[in-house]
């Protein structure tokens, strides 16, 4: 057994660590926030996944809503109910009551009423109006007369309301004006995210803590500024608040305003004294934020609010240089270059007078990027043109391997793409092995796949888990471009992270042109992707009848399987396509072939209501007698489905035993 001082000792180091933790915890759940709220899924259920694994309440109930709803990853109620235990266990009382909701109706858990109440009434415990309700109502559960009382819960949700004279009333019974919810916020911060201006200048009247932070660290300020209600940051501001005050992140509120696109409030910020500058833990400042979201007015905001790197026109040209020297002692070693930084914000003057006072046109940054590289990704074409014609490194490449040329191409800029090309420049791949090319595909602007490929543009042949330029141009139907790829050497066989080749993508796309350019070319026609499905798959599931036609003429297998056991037939019957149908039918293959689930062609034709079909294969020999595996034949699913029409036919089909 560990003696007392041992186990004070780890609870010491515990503690430590989780302290040491928190802020970085608190950032990537900011940026699990930002990425749901610009719908990148995927990111978001990455970070929150990481988070819940390490304890992370707030991440454990997003990740049981994200399963819950099927947001972002597959629906899954037993996940959903596994973090919501999670969360529930460190007193979430979201996470509680929808703990309880999922028990009362056995939903991803066991069926149990005793286990709904517990959860709920812990949830009722804390407030939660709904939870109350709920035990009261379905359950018929008493709630503790005791918790009808006045309390913090009580007050939040009058906060909510927006509810003045009630948070008034509640004040004046004893509650505590600083209460905090069990995300640690107070009835000011949540005032202040919901925009209830009135509501805000009535707590501060009663006293409220104006710096106080929630469980990210988020303050009143931040949240008035995340959410761009300008009121009541103008308030807060003048009740005192810290216009630069961090969160756990390092955020300021200027950086979350930034992050959300807020512009006037970013302007409210700024004129109230905002750094700028001001970097959070992860390294970026507002203006990164504003330049990676694609807030440009915000960005000139940012940029006006900081060192001015262009004096006014009226300065003369020594005026110029000693301002530019004075602005330069006072940056630190890790910032840009000058030079970088001018052509990056495309102050031209700038960039010149840097030039002629002898300025290395090849200065680089911390990221290796030279003026001209970034030049060039700003779309300054006459900065382009100036520092080429001082001398500029062409083909120079940054640390992650870009060129000026391949940024240009990210872009779509074409201009400046040609003024690139026409002094030299050449299409080299980064380090994840995309080219200009690559990047001029993927946009779909044929002009500048056709410009890149006049001059000189190849592709990687490449390996297996690349998307290359012929895999874009096949998907944005580039019938052109594909053939100029082609000619060139380009891999046709090769396929992408998910197993999918040129072909796959022409049939997929309906394009016959590159069925038949590919199909001569490729040394698999019936090469599946990762989920088992092939070209002929793809064809018969998009009803691209010609493409079908085809591929069966130069002896695509009608008999393999995709994800789920379907064969093409199954996908063609589901979705309809007689056609495609009756081209599968004429090769003799097994009408009554069953996927997965059991059903055959017959059954999904018939539970998706396509009489036609139906009657074209029970002409065929189908078997409307068969069973899938839940014991239902091909007339009970058109029937729950509600083609009652279809189902009657089926059961005259089976009465007279055509089978």
């Amino acid at each position: 057994m560990a003696r007392p001082e041992q186990s004070l000792l780890r609870q010491v180091l515990l503690l430590c660590l989780l302290v040491l933790a928190e802020p970085v915890l608190a950032d990537a759940y900011s940026d699990a926030l930002f990425a749901i709220r610009t719908r990148d899924y995927t990111q978001a259920y990455q970070l929150l996944r990481e988070l819940g694994n390490q304890g992370h309440v707030d991440a454990q109930y997003q990740l049981a809503a994200m399963y819950r709803a099927g947001t972002g990853t597959g629906k899954d109620h037993r996940k959903a109910a596994y973090w919501y235990r999670k969360a529930a266990e460190q007193g979430h009382v979201k996470a509680q009551y929808n703990l309880g909701v999922m028990y009362e109706n056995g939903w991803g858990v066991n069926q149990s009423t005793k286990e709904a109440r517990h959860w709920l009434q812990l949830a009722a415990d804390q407030g939660h109006r709904k939870a109350r309700a709920r035990l009261e109502g379905t359950l018929g559960a008493k709630v503790d007369e005791r918790k009808k009382q006045a309390t913090g819960a009580d007050l939040h949700r009058a906060v909510i309301k927006g509810d003045s004279a009630r948070v008034i009333a509640i004040l004046e019974t004893g509650v505590p004006v600083n209460a905090r919810d069990a995300n640690k916020a107070t009835p000011l911060i949540r005032a202040a995210g919901l925009g209830h201006d009135a509501l805000v200048k009535k707590l501060l009247a009663q006293g409220a803590d104006i710096h106080a932070k929630d469980a990210v660290g988020d303050s009143a300020l931040m949240k008035a500024t995340a959410g761009g209600h300008d009121k009541v940051a103008s308030l807060l501001l003048a009740a005192g608040a810290n216009v630069n005050a961090r969160d756990a992140g390092g955020n300021t509120a200027l950086i979350v305003a930034t992050r959300a696109g807020e512009k006037e409030t970013v302007k409210i910020l700024l004129r109230q004294g905002a750094d700028p500058g001001v970097r959070n833990r992860n390294g970026r400042a507002a203006l990164n934020l504003a330049k990676s979201g694609g807030y440009t007015a915000i960005e000139k905001l940012l940029l006006n609010a900081g060192a001015q790197l262009a004096p006014v026109a009226k300065h003369d040209e020594s005026k110029r240089v000693r301002q530019l020297g004075e602005i330069a002692a006072r940056r630190g070693e890790d910032d840009i270059p000058l030079i970088v930084e001018a052509a990056w914000r495309g102050q031209q003057d700038v960039v010149r007078s840097l030039l002629k006072q002898g300025i290395s046109v090849n200065t680089r940054d911390k990221e290796g990027y030279t003026a001209l590289a970034r030049a060039a990704w700003g779309g300054h074409e006459e900065i382009v043109q100036d520092l080429i014609a001082a001398g500029a490194d062409i083909n120079a490449r940054s640390t992650n391997e870009s060129t000026a040329l391949l940024l240009a191409a990210r872009q779509g800029n074409e201009r400046i793409v040609r003024q690139l090309l026409m002094a030299g420049a050449t299409d080299t791949a980064d380090e994840n092995g995309i080219t200009a090319l690559n990047h001029a595909m993927k946009s779909g602007q044929k002009s500048l796949v056709g410009l890149l490929l006049k001059n000189g543009s190849t592709l990687q042949t490449g390996s297996t888990g690349k998307v290359g330029p012929l895999h874009w141009a096949t998907q944005n139907g580039d019938v052109r471009s594909a053939k100029k790829l082609v000619e060139q050497g380009a891999c046709v066989d090769c396929t992408d992270d998910n197993g999918r080749d040129a072909l796959w993508y022409a049939a997929d796309t309906g394009n016959l042109p590159l069925v038949k350019l590919f199909i001569t070319r490729t040394g698999n026609i019936d090469q599946p992707d990762g989920d088992g499905y092939t070209p002929l798959h793809r064809a018969a599931l998009n009803g691209h009848d010609a493409i079908v036609g085809f591929l069966l003429e130069r002896n695509a297998d009608p008999r393999t399987y995709a994800s789920g056991g379907n064969s093409a037939l199954m996908l063609a019957a589901g979705k309809g396509f007689i056609s495609v149908v009756n081209r599968l039918l004429d090769t003799g293959i097994e009408l009554d072939t069953r996927n997965a689930s059991g059903n055959t062609a017959l059954m999904l034709a018939a539970s998706r209501g396509h009489q036609a079909v139906v009657d074209l294969l029970l002409e065929s020999g189908a078997n409307p007698a068969l069973r899938n595996s839940k014991r239902q034949q091909a007339s009970d699913l058109a029937s729950d489905a509600g083609f009652d029409v279809i189902a009657a036919h089926l059961r005259e089909q089976d009465d007279k035993g055509f089978w």
